[in-house]
């Protein structure tokens, strides 16, 4: 062996090692990213579903609306009021169509 192909050969390991090591950093960077991302992710989200917190308390919080006014009175008067306007309007005359 002659004396260039060894410094070429100690050329080729040593661009091997630090494209090795360039990439190895980048994976590890990509790596960290994920898994930040994933613990974000993690800390915003409830586990049943898969919402955000602040989404199910929106939700949860006009389901409690909901069912106050189902339980209050006002709802069953609300009722009475559109069953009167559905048999007002069923009661009127018909126009015929010529």
């Amino acid at each position: 062996m002659d004396i260039e192909m060894i410094l070429s050969f100690i050329f080729v390991i040593v661009l091997f090692s630090i494209l090795m090591g360039t990439i190895g950093g980048i994976w590890k960077r990509k790596i960290r990213f994920k898994e930040k991302e994933l613990e974000f992710r993690s800390r915003n989200t409830t586990e049943e579903g898969g919402i955000t917190r602040e989404r199910a308390q929106q939700i949860e919080e006009r389901l409690r609306n909901l069912e106050r006014i189902v339980t209050e009175g006002n709802y069953g008067l609300a009722k009475e009021i559109e069953d009167l306007r559905s048999e007002a309007t069923s009661a009127l005359p018909k126009k015929e169509v010529v």
